[in-house]
């Protein structure tokens, strides 16, 4: 909740980006073909020898290059994030998005690789409206290139992208942002879209806030995507020879200095989830720790939270069950499965020390932040959330109603006794029951 909070804090945005448009020739010469119009940000100061995520933006129907890279641009550096990423605009050929512009976007992308000091397993997408559409359309129909997408206020061109057998482990994940206050055009489209991504199994966040309209300017969902995309790692593609040693020599260790953790959290992806799932076995204290901070900073997935429920939920070391609910907090907000299910069961297990049920009950809250009064995309987390309605603990009773207190009106007060509670309690329980996602028929 804390992050969330200084998320929004901090994204005032302001400041104007002197971006230039332009033009991509063959052979990169002036006399060369036209490829694209473009433009690029770039850190004030590239660290030697340091590779950076590429966000490729692309602008709404009529839009410059410049447009949604300035967007971006102003996010990161709201953020205090302004160093990090390298973001890269590009023009479409007419005044929207088309699938004539795919090939130009992969020529401008290999492009980057090859003149910029880009991570080539952290290359992101990035738009608004049509640009919106292109950013998830280009980036399930070139899993080969991209690691994950942010889309706002726009679905996607379903009908050209194939549905593979294993999306999920194959190809990037999506956030998207899709307005209440939007025109019906574009909210059927993004209706239609997440429930075509949820029946063919492709990970992907769908927010729907009340407040905004068709726009991408919306702090919380801009502060928490971003977020959310500089944690991704790319599935498929494999770290390069160096990082492989890296991640081979991290197993010969009792345990890892700041510079292993970093290295770790960096690499990331399904590689460097491997090893951190292997390292939770280490019997050095220590260890469980940095692979929590490494958890923190990138998004390893099911197998890293398996293994985090198993061994660290049980730990003798408050301080190691306390930073292994963080983990699952970070993580429920962003819909991974097992992170939910875990802060589920935590909050409801007596056994757990009421500050850990508390801190989990905290996390299911502020995953649900994102999803009351919009897109309840995940219903289990209400669930949970109501159940603790009439729980014996008034400290839970309380995190629990101020999740669910705007969604739903109600004669409920946490502070009541167990009969006092039991009409609000009813009443919540009816509305649970009617709860369903945007993407249900």
């Amino acid at each position: 909740m804390l992050r969330t909070v200084l998320c929004f804090l901090l994204c005032t945005g302001a400041a104007a980006f002197a971006l230039e448009e332009k033009e991509l020739r063959e052979g990169d010469r002036a006399d060369g073909s036209f490829i694209i119009t473009y433009c690029l940000g770039q850190p004030a100061k590239l660290e030697p020898e340091r590779q950076y995520p590429l966000i490729v933006c692309f602008h709404g129907r009529g839009g410059k290059a410049t447009h949604h890279a300035e967007t971006v641009l102003h996010i990161l550096k709201d953020m205090g994030l302004q160093n990090e990423a390298i973001v890269l605009g590009a023009k479409s050929q007419g005044k929207g998005w088309e699938e004539v512009d795919h090939v130009l976007v992969t020529k401008l992308i290999n492009w980057a690789l090859k003149s910029l000091p880009v991570d080539p397993r952290r290359v992101y997408t990035h738009g608004m409206s049509s640009g919106g559409s292109m950013s998830g359309t280009y980036a399930l129909t070139h899993p080969e290139l991209i690691a994950a997408g942010v889309l706002y206020g726009s679905g996607i061109n379903t009908g050209k992208i194939p549905a593979p057998p294993d999306s999920a482990t194959t190809h990037p994940d999506l956030y998207i942002v899709m307005g209440q206050k939007d025109d019906d055009k574009h909210k059927n489209s993004g209706v239609a879209t997440t429930r075509w991504l949820t029946e063919n199994k492709f990970q992907h966040i769908y927010r729907h806030p009340e407040d905004l309209g068709h726009s991408p300017n919306h702090k919380i969902t801009n502060c928490d995507s971003t977020e959310w995309l500089l944690r991704q790692r790319h599935k498929t593609f494999p770290p390069p020879a160096d990082d492989i040693t890296l991640l081979r020599g991290m197993l010969k260790v009792d345990t890892l200095d700041a510079a292993g953790t970093a290295n770790l959290a960096r690499i990331g992806g399904p590689p460097g989830a491997a090893v951190a799932a292997k390292l939770l076995s280490k019997r050095d204290p220590a260890m469980p720790t940095a692979v929590l901070a490494a958890a923190m900073d990138t998004c390893f997935g099911a197998e890293v939270h398996l293994q985090i429920g198993k061994r660290l939920l049980k730990s003798p070391d408050a301080a190691v069950r306390s930073a292994a609910i963080a983990v699952f907090a970070q993580d429920a907000r962003w819909r991974y499965p097992v992170s939910m299910q875990a802060l589920q069961q935590i909050v409801i297990e007596s056994k757990h020390e009421l500050s850990e049920r508390e801190a989990a009950a905290t996390g299911l809250a502020t995953a649900a932040s994102f999803q009351v009064r919009g897109n309840y995309q995940d219903p289990e987390i209400f669930i949970t959330l109501v159940k603790l309605l009439d729980a014996d603990e008034e400290s839970l009773r309380t995190i629990a109603f101020d999740a669910l207190e705007s969604a739903h009106e109600s004669p409920y007060d946490p502070k009541a006794d167990k009969g006092g509670r039991s009409a609000g309690v009813r009443s919540f329980q009816q509305w649970v029951t009617e709860l369903k996602p945007l993407h249900a028929p």
